[in-house]
């Protein structure tokens, strides 16, 4: 699932509730599905090419609600829950850093030789991370829709 389109999460979307239903316990599952129909709602409000003001402040509220879900999310199921990185975000950031230690060095490029297990090699956790610029911006998307139009472009 490389390089996802617009449409692609769409799609995805609107399979991920029933999907998800009933594959984390009783207060987790409620919090991941109404997460999951916040998202598609705001993806919803945001496809829509012409805006009312009733449909702007439906997707002002949209909005609000999607964060707060995310939020809760975050705070309450994603810390019960232990995650690691996968077997090629491994292999990959064991490729960075024997390129970084590699730099400078004259030596021949070649495959690198599948990574040893040792402490250094431990997966490392992941977690969902909110503090990027792409969802901070969702709640200006609505403010700015009177004043810019869609971001939706067509070309004619």
């Amino acid at each position: 699932m490389k390089k996802l389109a617009a449409r692609d999460f769409e799609d995805l979307l609107q399979c991920a509730i029933p999907t998800f239903e009933g594959l984390l316990p009783a207060p987790h599952d409620h919090l991941l599905r109404k997460m999951l129909f916040n998202l598609a709602m705001h993806h919803a409000m945001a496809k829509m090419r012409l805006h009312s003001d009733s449909t702007l402040t439906v997707f002002r509220n949209v909005t609000t609600s999607m964060g707060h879900a995310m939020r809760v999310f975050v705070t309450k199921v994603c810390p019960e829950y232990k995650t690691r990185e996968l077997d090629k975000e491994l292999a990959a950031r064991h490729r960075r850093k024997s390129k970084k230690g590699a730099k400078g060095k004259s030596t021949c490029p070649a495959d690198p030789a599948p990574p040893r297990e040792n402490k250094d090699d431990a997966r490392e956790d992941k977690h969902l991370n909110l503090n990027t610029y792409k969802f901070h911006r969702a709640g200006d998307y609505a403010k700015e829709i009177p004043e810019t139009g869609t971001l939706l472009k067509i070309a004619l």
